[in-house]
């Protein structure tokens, strides 16, 4: 799975933001299917009850090695069912969806918390994968990938193939980089 995106490594956390039409969802569900692919078993903390199983079966996630929790647009159900899920261990990817939550209600959580996140995951082979509209991690994020969408190729009411720009940027050095991808 460290070969899926760049930035997509074991072990830490990495955060997804952009603004609708961007290419969040897409990304998210390329990793969760080759995750699930490759028979690892992931958890999807859906914060804004915005999953629907059938776009995930069609993008190739399996299902049967995904563990779906829906929190109701509830914050703070959101962070407590990821902090169970990393602490619990056994799940190659998590992925805790913040999309549909307001900028300032996501600055509002604690510092704290996305440390405790850093450090469930931090040595294991798991990996946390945060989406959101901005960054909220902080430092606590190994990587942050900020999406922008150019186009988008659609086949009825299926996303066929996305051109978008990404922002690459990792928090703790400081580095910045300019990536474009193909998604199709």
């Amino acid at each position: 799975m460290a070969n899926l995106l760049p930035g997509l490594a074991p072990g830490s956390i990495t955060e997804v933001t952009g603004s609708r039409s961007s290419g969040r969802t897409a990304l998210l569900q390329a990793a969760l299917a080759a995750a699930t692919g490759q028979g690892e078993l992931c958890a999807l903390v859906d914060g804004g009850n915005t999953f629907s199983p059938s776009s995930g079966q069609a993008a190739g996630m399996a299902l049967d090695r995904l563990l779906w929790v829906q929190c109701q647009r509830h914050l703070p159900h959101a962070l407590q069912a990821a902090d169970m899920i990393l602490h619990g261990g056994g799940f190659r990817l998590t992925v805790l969806d913040l999309c549909e939550f307001r900028p300032e209600e996501l600055q509002r959580v604690p510092l704290s918390c996305w440390h405790r996140f850093r450090l469930a995951v931090e040595n294991t082979p798991g990996l946390l994968l945060i989406t959101a509209a901005q960054p909220v991690a902080r430092q606590s994020a190994t990587t942050q990938i900020q999406l922008a969408s150019r186009t988008a190729k659609w086949s009825g009411n299926l996303l066929r193939a996305l051109d978008l720009e990404a922002s690459l940027r990792k928090p703790q050095r400081g580095e910045t980089a300019r990536l474009r991808a193909q998604a199709g």
